[in-house]
């Protein structure tokens, strides 16, 4: 039910139209199709009974009685869903239903004696009738069996009713789906506003460091910090991106950081295995994993720090290993920091639960010396199972 859910997902505008005229027309022709289809019962053995266009007419009305019982069952279903719950529900709708189906039944009948005349229909409809339109005070105790016939007639609603619970079924299955996307959508969007601007601080604080000491590596510098910073303002509203494209700003920050605190920090940087043009990662998802080693280390200690990154692909498989040291003599952080601790990882863990449920490894290990995070993923977007 639920792949069937979301293949009509796509055609939810169809099945469910906002335009008032075209739900009646839907209505109009299901119900054209109610009718046809219960007077086919005459074809081709029973044809003689309604070529008078009189018992014809009768016939229709009394398989289209159903359609007022039908919209006023589902007013009753809703005022009576207010009061009762569950078995209570049923029992209180069950009663109700075939008090609306006496009294419609009643009302057709009264229709056909004063317009057609019931003498002038098949015995079937005489026999009924009279019992039907017997005052309650002069019923007799088989008179009273009409109540049995309108429970039994109610068998008739089954399509009708069925139509309607698979339907309301899935418009309910439509709108989890809906929902669903939107809260994904909303907090993958959530996730990126959060990143970026602290990664874009980070930056800009590197870039005036350096431009301190005025000379050709400065240029260098900046140029690379432009290129990143264009990236998480434009490549970073993705939703995935390639992976070679996320390597590649890896690989600029790194060279940054690498050139910003080389007297002070080891930085290894390795790339393995062949990367296919189909390869996709969520954005930020690797360069947030750095980011966050080298704020734990490189960014925590004015004493000697190190970070070692590895990234091996096998197939349609990522491995990502960081290891970074833990500084034994941290600096003050300051307010944006202690604002900030620990949303790197967090946010890893909610992107991979979204993207890949299930289809992910991440790892975190540490000792008093040093930090180490391992991620597996699958190169690929999320696909429905």
């Amino acid at each position: 039910m639920k792949i069937l859910t979301e293949n009509l997902y796509n055609y939810r505008n169809i099945l469910f139209p906002l335009s008032i005229a075209k739900r009646v027309l839907i209505h109009v022709i299901f119900w054209g199709f109610f009718i046809v289809n219960h007077l086919l019962f005459f074809f081709p053995d029973f044809i003689e009974r309604i070529k008078d266009p009189q018992v014809l007419y009768a016939y229709v009305l009394y398989y289209g009685r159903f359609i007022p019982v039908f919209y006023l069952g589902r007013l009753v279903y809703s005022a009576l869903g207010k009061i009762f719950k569950d078995l209570m529900l049923f029992a209180a709708l069950l009663v109700c239903m075939l008090a609306v189906t006496h009294i419609v039944t009643v009302l057709f009948y009264l229709y056909c004696q004063h317009y057609i005349g019931l003498a002038n229909l098949p015995a079937n409809f005489t026999t009924f009738g009279m019992r039907y339109l017997k005052p309650f005070s002069t019923r007799e105790s088989t008179d009273w069996f009409v109540f049995i016939y309108d429970l039994l007639e109610m068998q008739f609603l089954t399509l009708p009713v069925g139509i309607k619970l698979i339907k309301h079924i899935v418009a309910r299955d439509i709108k989890e789906i809906s929902d669903q996307k939107d809260r994904v959508q909303s907090e993958l969007d959530y996730l990126r506003a959060q990143l970026t601007p602290h990664f874009i601080f980070n930056m800009l604080n590197a870039v005036q460091a350096e431009l301190k000491y005025i000379n050709k590596k400065a240029s260098k510098y900046l140029i690379q910090a432009a290129d990143l910073i264009r990236f998480t303002l434009y490549d970073a509203e993705q939703e995935f991106i390639p992976l070679k494209k996320e390597l590649h700003y890896v690989h600029q920050f790194v060279d940054l950081e690498s050139i910003r605190t080389s007297r002070r920090s080891e930085i290894v940087f390795e790339m393995q295995g062949e990367i296919q043009e189909t390869h996709q990662v969520p954005t930020l998802l690797l360069i947030t994993l750095v980011e966050n080693a080298f704020k734990h280390s490189v960014y925590a200690t004015n004493g000697f720090s190190y970070v070692n990154i590895s990234s091996e692909v096998c197939g349609d498989w990522l491995d990502f290993r960081i290891t970074n040291s833990k500084p034994q003599h941290t600096k003050e952080p300051d307010i944006g920091q202690k604002k900030h601790k620990g949303i790197g990882l967090d946010n890893i863990r909610k992107t991979l639960a979204l993207h890949f449920p299930k289809r992910h490894h991440l790892e975190i290990d540490q000792n008093e010396e040093t930090f180490s995070v391992i991620l597996k993923t699958p190169l690929s977007k999320k696909t429905d199972n």
